[in-house]
């Protein structure tokens, strides 16, 4: 039977272009971290998209929004971004009328159905070649014409790094976070595949959506907990009373 250690210490899943920001976050929180990314990123060196009779962009992750700028100087276009971190990377990167949805693909088609007008032009979806939900789609159900370009790909981890294995089967980790439904799902293949699921016992799973934690809550965790919004101030609130509790029990 895995020992449950006290001190809370987390694995950070994120990929290596997003890990800092919240390893930085945690941190600051007084909780250990540990990074292993289950997930990276390829752009694709190809001919930027055609921005004539362009209306907006629409960024469902900060890699649409970094393989666009790594094919394009244009920041001039109006932007639809999913959650508020694309948002504001996309703000960072030089766009100027930038607006978040603050969800998922649901809440950000609602957004361009309410703010735009499927007269005014086409609607550019930089993606991967593996989409989460159908953007195009839904909007081209109310008359928007959406083109979705490939601009990159993710690629996942073989193996859980040695580092992760030992600190899992020392009893160490007590939390894994999870921000996309594909990260999770490499963690639960990687696992089955690579250790005994009872080492989950004494750690929690912490999702960024109900969304990604279906993915894992088949597993044996002592806990799946899901924010209450997709977004990351709603993420680290999941947080708050741990670090509470420990400035109150003195750990």
């Amino acid at each position: 039977m895995t020992e449950c250690h006290g001190r809370l210490f987390v694995l950070n899943t994120r990929p290596a272009e997003d890990s800092p920001e919240l390893t930085r976050e945690l941190q600051s929180r007084g909780i250990s971290v540990i990074c292993d990314p289950l997930i990276s990123v390829r752009f694709f060196d190809r001919v930027p998209p055609g921005l004539v009779n362009v209306q907006a962009l629409l960024f469902t992750s900060r890699n649409g929004v970094r393989a666009f700028i790594n094919q394009s100087g244009s920041r001039n276009l109006p932007v639809f971004a999913v959650g508020d971190g694309t948002a504001q990377f996309a703000r960072l990167q030089g766009f100027e009328c930038v607006r978040s949805a603050s969800g998922d693909v649901s809440s950000l088609v609602d957004l361009v159905l309410r703010v735009a007008t499927p007269t005014e032009g086409k609607l550019i979806h930089v993606a991967g070649t593996v989409v989460a939900g159908d953007l195009a789609g839904m909007l081209g159900a109310h008359g928007f014409n959406v083109v979705r370009e490939a601009m990159y790909e993710i690629q996942t981890a073989d193996i859980l790094s040695t580092r992760t294995v030992d600190t899992m089967v020392r009893g160490r980790l007590q939390g894994i976070v999870f921000f996309s439904p594909r990260t999770a799902r490499v963690f639960v293949k990687l696992v089955q595949d690579m250790m005994d699921e009872d080492r989950l016992f004494c750690v929690s799973a912490y999702c960024l959506s109900p969304a990604v934690a279906s993915v894992v809550e088949s597993l044996p965790w002592k806990a799946v907990l899901s924010a209450k919004v997709p977004t990351m101030e709603a993420f680290l609130e999941l947080f708050a009373s741990i670090a509470e509790y420990e400035a109150l029990n003195g750990e």
